[in-house]
């Protein structure tokens, strides 16, 4: 019974010595990156990148248009699944 406690132990401390150096972290910061080219419907870009305006128009399930100009518009749609 000790002995399995005492096993229990050391692998509790092995595994808390190696996952903390198992995770890495970067101090790199990448740009913010938007594919103007390839996005449908963009129309323009804050400079920072915080903001987005697009021209983006799907069609509801009843045939009615659904037009999108931001992330907003996107976002105030009702979740299907």
């Amino acid at each position: 019974m000790i002995r399995i406690t005492m096993v229990k132990v050391l692998s509790f401390l092995l595994l808390s010595i190696i996952i903390p150096t198992c995770v890495a972290k970067s101090s790199i910061s990448h740009p913010k990156f938007f594919n103007t080219d390839e996005f449908v419907g963009f129309v323009a870009m804050s400079s920072d990148g915080d903001t987005v305006t697009i021209d983006y128009e799907l069609d509801s399930a009843g045939g009615n248009p659904i037009s999108f100009k931001n992330c907003d518009d996107v976002k105030k749609l009702p979740k299907l699944m």
